[in-house]
Protein backbone atom coordinates (compact mmCIF):
# COMPACT_ATOMS: atom_id res chain seq x y z
CA UNK A 1 0.00 0.00 0.00
CA UNK A 2 1.42 3.37 -0.99
CA UNK A 3 -0.74 5.23 1.55
CA UNK A 4 0.45 4.33 5.04
CA UNK A 5 -2.11 6.54 6.79
CA UNK A 6 -5.05 4.15 6.87
CA UNK A 7 -7.57 6.33 8.72
CA UNK A 8 -7.92 9.80 10.24
CA UNK A 9 -9.76 10.94 13.33
CA UNK A 10 -12.01 13.83 12.32
CA UNK A 11 -14.43 16.27 13.98
CA UNK A 12 -17.79 16.58 12.23
CA UNK A 13 -17.98 20.35 12.08
CA UNK A 14 -21.33 21.90 11.20
CA UNK A 15 -20.15 23.38 7.88
CA UNK A 16 -19.21 19.97 6.46
CA UNK A 17 -21.87 17.82 8.14
CA UNK A 18 -23.89 17.66 4.91
CA UNK A 19 -20.87 16.35 3.01
CA UNK A 20 -20.31 13.68 5.62
CA UNK A 21 -23.93 12.51 5.43
CA UNK A 22 -23.65 12.24 1.63
CA UNK A 23 -21.13 9.47 2.31
CA UNK A 24 -23.86 7.64 4.27
CA UNK A 25 -22.02 8.22 7.55
CA UNK A 26 -24.31 8.80 10.51
CA UNK A 27 -23.09 11.40 13.02
CA UNK A 28 -23.96 14.60 14.83
CA UNK A 29 -22.30 18.01 14.93
CA UNK A 30 -18.88 17.97 16.69
CA UNK A 31 -18.85 14.17 16.89
CA UNK A 32 -15.43 12.56 16.64
CA UNK A 33 -15.44 10.10 13.76
CA UNK A 34 -12.85 7.95 12.01
CA UNK A 35 -12.65 8.25 8.25
CA UNK A 36 -10.50 6.77 5.52
CA UNK A 37 -8.12 8.97 3.50
CA UNK A 38 -10.47 8.75 0.51
CA UNK A 39 -13.47 9.87 2.59
CA UNK A 40 -11.53 12.79 4.08
CA UNK A 41 -10.48 13.87 0.58
CA UNK A 42 -14.11 13.97 -0.55
CA UNK A 43 -15.46 16.02 2.36
CA UNK A 44 -12.54 18.38 3.05
CA UNK A 45 -12.31 21.88 1.57
CA UNK A 46 -9.45 22.36 -0.92
CA UNK A 47 -7.45 24.49 1.53
CA UNK A 48 -7.51 21.88 4.31
CA UNK A 49 -3.89 21.03 5.20
CA UNK A 50 -3.94 17.45 6.49
CA UNK A 51 -0.57 15.69 6.32
CA UNK A 52 -0.59 11.99 5.47
CA UNK A 53 2.19 9.41 5.33
CA UNK A 54 2.95 7.61 2.06
CA UNK A 55 5.35 5.04 0.66
CA UNK A 56 7.06 5.77 -2.65
CA UNK A 57 6.25 3.00 -5.13
CA UNK A 58 9.62 3.41 -6.86
CA UNK A 59 12.32 3.86 -4.18
CA UNK A 60 10.20 2.46 -1.28
CA UNK A 61 11.04 5.37 1.01
CA UNK A 62 8.50 6.98 3.36
CA UNK A 63 7.52 10.59 2.63
CA UNK A 64 4.72 13.02 3.55
CA UNK A 65 2.26 15.05 1.51
CA UNK A 66 -0.67 17.33 2.11
CA UNK A 67 -3.92 15.55 1.41
CA UNK A 68 -5.20 18.42 -0.73
CA UNK A 69 -2.32 17.89 -3.20
CA UNK A 70 -3.38 14.29 -3.86
CA UNK A 71 -5.99 13.41 -6.46
CA UNK A 72 -8.71 10.84 -5.84
CA UNK A 73 -7.12 8.74 -8.58
CA UNK A 74 -3.80 8.66 -6.71
CA UNK A 75 -5.62 7.67 -3.54
CA UNK A 76 -7.74 4.97 -5.18
CA UNK A 77 -4.83 3.41 -7.11
CA UNK A 78 -2.43 3.65 -4.13
CA UNK A 79 0.30 4.74 -6.52
CA UNK A 80 2.48 7.61 -5.31
CA UNK A 81 6.00 8.83 -5.98
CA UNK A 82 8.28 10.97 -3.82
CA UNK A 83 9.57 14.23 -5.32
CA UNK A 84 12.97 12.73 -6.17
CA UNK A 85 11.49 9.86 -8.20
CA UNK A 86 9.10 12.27 -9.90
CA UNK A 87 12.06 14.47 -10.78
CA UNK A 88 13.95 11.48 -12.21
CA UNK A 89 10.96 10.51 -14.35
CA UNK A 90 10.51 14.11 -15.53
CA UNK A 91 14.16 14.27 -16.59
CA UNK A 92 13.76 11.00 -18.43
CA UNK A 93 10.66 12.36 -20.13
CA UNK A 94 12.54 15.44 -21.27
CA UNK A 95 15.53 13.60 -22.63
CA UNK A 96 14.42 9.98 -23.10
CA UNK A 97 14.10 8.74 -26.66
CA UNK A 98 10.75 7.03 -26.13
CA UNK A 99 8.84 10.05 -24.85
CA UNK A 100 7.08 12.74 -26.86
CA UNK A 101 8.88 15.41 -24.86
CA UNK A 102 12.13 14.24 -26.42
CA UNK A 103 11.20 15.68 -29.81
CA UNK A 104 13.99 17.63 -31.55
CA UNK A 105 11.83 20.77 -31.38
CA UNK A 106 11.63 20.67 -27.56
CA UNK A 107 15.36 19.97 -27.23
CA UNK A 108 16.16 22.84 -29.56
CA UNK A 109 13.87 25.16 -27.60
CA UNK A 110 15.62 24.27 -24.34
CA UNK A 111 19.02 24.74 -25.97
CA UNK A 112 18.09 28.21 -27.28
CA UNK A 113 16.78 29.34 -23.90
CA UNK A 114 19.94 28.20 -22.13
CA UNK A 115 22.09 29.81 -24.83
CA UNK A 116 20.19 33.09 -24.48
CA UNK A 117 20.42 33.19 -20.69
CA UNK A 118 23.87 31.70 -20.01
CA UNK A 119 25.66 31.95 -23.39
CA UNK A 120 26.32 28.19 -23.42
CA UNK A 121 24.42 25.33 -25.05
CA UNK A 122 23.98 23.22 -21.91
CA UNK A 123 23.13 24.55 -18.47
CA UNK A 124 25.78 22.36 -16.84
CA UNK A 125 28.42 24.33 -18.78
CA UNK A 126 27.34 27.70 -17.36
CA UNK A 127 29.97 29.22 -15.06
CA UNK A 128 27.29 30.68 -12.78
CA UNK A 129 25.65 27.26 -12.34
CA UNK A 130 29.01 25.55 -11.80
CA UNK A 131 29.87 28.01 -9.03
CA UNK A 132 26.49 27.51 -7.35
CA UNK A 133 26.89 23.73 -7.47
CA UNK A 134 30.45 23.97 -6.13
CA UNK A 135 29.37 26.29 -3.28
CA UNK A 136 26.51 23.95 -2.31
CA UNK A 137 28.76 20.87 -2.29
CA UNK A 138 31.51 22.55 -0.27
CA UNK A 139 29.02 24.02 2.16
CA UNK A 140 27.48 20.60 2.78
CA UNK A 141 30.45 18.21 2.55
CA UNK A 142 33.61 20.30 3.04
CA UNK A 143 35.95 22.68 1.23
CA UNK A 144 38.06 19.81 -0.17
CA UNK A 145 35.28 18.70 -2.54
CA UNK A 146 34.27 20.35 -5.81
CA UNK A 147 31.89 17.66 -7.09
CA UNK A 148 29.65 15.02 -5.50
CA UNK A 149 31.67 12.24 -7.14
CA UNK A 150 34.60 13.20 -4.86
CA UNK A 151 32.56 12.65 -1.69
CA UNK A 152 33.39 9.06 -0.55
CA UNK A 153 29.88 8.18 0.68
CA UNK A 154 28.23 9.45 -2.51
CA UNK A 155 30.90 7.91 -4.74
CA UNK A 156 30.35 4.54 -3.03
CA UNK A 157 26.65 4.67 -3.93
CA UNK A 158 27.46 5.68 -7.51
CA UNK A 159 29.95 2.84 -7.93
CA UNK A 160 27.48 0.31 -6.52
CA UNK A 161 24.69 1.54 -8.81
CA UNK A 162 26.96 1.38 -11.89
CA UNK A 163 27.96 -2.18 -10.93
CA UNK A 164 24.35 -3.33 -10.40
CA UNK A 165 23.21 -1.76 -13.68
CA UNK A 166 26.30 -2.96 -15.57
CA UNK A 167 26.96 0.56 -16.86
CA UNK A 168 30.49 1.16 -15.55
CA UNK A 169 32.99 1.93 -18.32
CA UNK A 170 35.19 -0.96 -19.42
CA UNK A 171 38.00 -1.08 -21.99
CA UNK A 172 38.27 -3.89 -24.56
CA UNK A 173 41.48 -5.06 -22.92
CA UNK A 174 39.92 -5.15 -19.45
CA UNK A 175 37.00 -7.17 -20.86
CA UNK A 176 39.43 -9.53 -22.60
CA UNK A 177 41.25 -10.36 -19.35
CA UNK A 178 37.94 -10.73 -17.52
CA UNK A 179 36.67 -13.20 -20.13
CA UNK A 180 39.73 -15.46 -20.03
CA UNK A 181 39.97 -15.37 -16.23
CA UNK A 182 36.26 -16.14 -15.78
CA UNK A 183 36.96 -19.68 -17.00
CA UNK A 184 39.29 -20.26 -14.03
CA UNK A 185 38.10 -17.96 -11.23
CA UNK A 186 35.03 -16.46 -9.59
CA UNK A 187 35.45 -13.01 -11.17
CA UNK A 188 33.43 -9.80 -11.01
CA UNK A 189 33.87 -6.95 -13.47
CA UNK A 190 34.06 -3.40 -12.02
CA UNK A 191 33.33 -4.76 -8.54
CA UNK A 192 32.50 -2.09 -5.90
CA UNK A 193 34.77 -1.88 -2.86
CA UNK A 194 34.06 1.08 -0.59
CA UNK A 195 34.07 4.07 -2.98
CA UNK A 196 36.26 2.28 -5.54
CA UNK A 197 35.52 0.21 -8.62
CA UNK A 198 37.88 -2.77 -8.99
CA UNK A 199 38.69 -3.67 -12.62
CA UNK A 200 38.55 -7.45 -12.17
CA UNK A 201 37.88 -8.77 -8.68
CA UNK A 202 38.82 -12.34 -7.82
CA UNK A 203 36.22 -12.73 -5.09
CA UNK A 204 37.48 -15.91 -3.38
CA UNK A 205 41.13 -14.81 -3.35
CA UNK A 206 40.36 -11.14 -2.56
CA UNK A 207 42.70 -9.99 -5.31
CA UNK A 208 42.06 -7.08 -7.65
CA UNK A 209 43.47 -7.32 -11.16
CA UNK A 210 43.98 -3.79 -12.42
CA UNK A 211 44.54 -3.17 -16.12
CA UNK A 212 46.62 -0.03 -16.74
CA UNK A 213 46.52 0.67 -20.46
CA UNK A 214 46.71 3.70 -22.72
CA UNK A 215 43.84 5.42 -20.90
CA UNK A 216 45.34 5.01 -17.44
CA UNK A 217 46.93 8.48 -17.33
CA UNK A 218 44.39 10.17 -19.57
CA UNK A 219 43.59 12.84 -16.95
CA UNK A 220 47.22 13.97 -17.01
CA UNK A 221 47.26 14.07 -20.83
CA UNK A 222 44.06 16.11 -20.87
CA UNK A 223 45.43 18.51 -18.26
CA UNK A 224 42.68 17.91 -15.71
CA UNK A 225 45.16 16.46 -13.21
CA UNK A 226 48.85 16.98 -12.50
CA UNK A 227 51.35 14.13 -12.21
CA UNK A 228 51.56 14.72 -8.46
CA UNK A 229 47.77 14.70 -8.04
CA UNK A 230 47.55 11.48 -10.04
CA UNK A 231 50.20 9.78 -7.88
CA UNK A 232 48.39 10.92 -4.73
CA UNK A 233 45.15 9.45 -6.08
CA UNK A 234 46.87 6.12 -6.86
CA UNK A 235 48.41 5.93 -3.38
CA UNK A 236 45.07 6.74 -1.75
CA UNK A 237 43.39 4.01 -3.84
CA UNK A 238 45.98 1.42 -2.77
CA UNK A 239 45.58 2.38 0.89
CA UNK A 240 41.82 1.79 0.70
CA UNK A 241 42.29 -1.58 -1.05
CA UNK A 242 44.86 -2.67 1.56
CA UNK A 243 42.54 -1.53 4.35
CA UNK A 244 39.96 -4.06 3.17
CA UNK A 245 42.64 -6.80 3.05
CA UNK A 246 42.66 -7.04 -0.74
CA UNK A 247 45.82 -7.48 -2.80
CA UNK A 248 46.55 -6.34 -6.35
CA UNK A 249 47.94 -7.55 -9.65
CA UNK A 250 48.72 -4.74 -12.10
CA UNK A 251 48.71 -5.63 -15.79
CA UNK A 252 50.55 -2.75 -17.45
CA UNK A 253 50.47 -2.07 -21.20
CA UNK A 254 50.84 1.67 -21.99
CA UNK A 255 50.14 1.12 -25.71
CA UNK A 256 47.52 -1.63 -25.25
CA UNK A 257 49.76 -4.19 -26.96
CA UNK A 258 48.53 -7.34 -25.26
CA UNK A 259 48.86 -9.91 -28.07
CA UNK A 260 52.36 -10.95 -26.98
CA UNK A 261 50.99 -14.00 -25.13
CA UNK A 262 48.23 -16.56 -25.60
CA UNK A 263 45.19 -16.93 -23.35
CA UNK A 264 46.76 -19.99 -21.70
CA UNK A 265 50.02 -18.12 -21.07
CA UNK A 266 48.19 -15.21 -19.48
CA UNK A 267 46.28 -17.59 -17.20
CA UNK A 268 49.58 -19.21 -16.17
CA UNK A 269 51.27 -15.82 -15.51
CA UNK A 270 48.37 -14.60 -13.40
CA UNK A 271 48.15 -17.92 -11.55
CA UNK A 272 51.81 -17.58 -10.55
CA UNK A 273 51.14 -13.98 -9.37
CA UNK A 274 48.14 -15.17 -7.35
CA UNK A 275 50.10 -17.98 -5.67
CA UNK A 276 52.85 -15.50 -4.79
CA UNK A 277 50.37 -13.11 -3.15
CA UNK A 278 48.46 -15.82 -1.30
CA UNK A 279 51.61 -17.39 0.11
CA UNK A 280 53.41 -14.21 1.18
CA UNK A 281 52.63 -11.06 3.14
CA UNK A 282 53.24 -8.92 0.06
CA UNK A 283 50.45 -6.91 -1.50
CA UNK A 284 51.20 -6.42 -5.18
CA UNK A 285 52.60 -7.85 -8.39
CA UNK A 286 53.24 -5.82 -11.55
CA UNK A 287 53.17 -7.47 -14.97
CA UNK A 288 54.69 -5.26 -17.69
CA UNK A 289 53.45 -6.96 -20.84
CA UNK A 290 55.22 -4.78 -23.42
CA UNK A 291 58.53 -4.86 -21.50
CA UNK A 292 58.33 -8.62 -20.73
CA UNK A 293 58.80 -7.96 -16.98
CA UNK A 294 57.27 -9.67 -13.93
CA UNK A 295 57.94 -7.51 -10.84
CA UNK A 296 57.34 -8.01 -7.12
CA UNK A 297 58.66 -6.11 -4.10
CA UNK A 298 61.24 -8.92 -3.68
CA UNK A 299 62.43 -9.76 -7.20
CA UNK A 300 62.17 -8.89 -10.91
CA UNK A 301 62.03 -11.58 -13.58
CA UNK A 302 61.26 -11.71 -17.28
CA UNK A 303 57.82 -13.05 -18.12
CA UNK A 304 59.58 -15.57 -20.40
CA UNK A 305 61.40 -17.05 -17.39
CA UNK A 306 58.18 -17.09 -15.35
CA UNK A 307 56.44 -19.05 -18.09
CA UNK A 308 59.28 -21.61 -18.09
CA UNK A 309 58.84 -22.40 -14.39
Amino acid sequence: MAILTKSIDYIAYKQILKRIKKLNISCNVNDSITLTVSEIKQISPNNTKIIICLLCNKCLKIFFRQLNTLTLEEISTNYNLCKWCKMAITNKNLYGAENAFASPEIKEKIRRKVLQKYNVEYISQAKEIKEKVKFTIQNKYGKQYTSTSQVPSIRAKQVKTLYINGTQKCSKQQKYFFDILSTEFNCKLNYPLSNLSLDIALIDEQINIEYNGSGHKLNIKLGSMTEQQFKHKEIKRSIIINKYNWKQIFIIAPHDKIKNYTDEEYIKIINIAIMYLLNTNHHWVKIYIEENIFETSVYIQTITNILNL
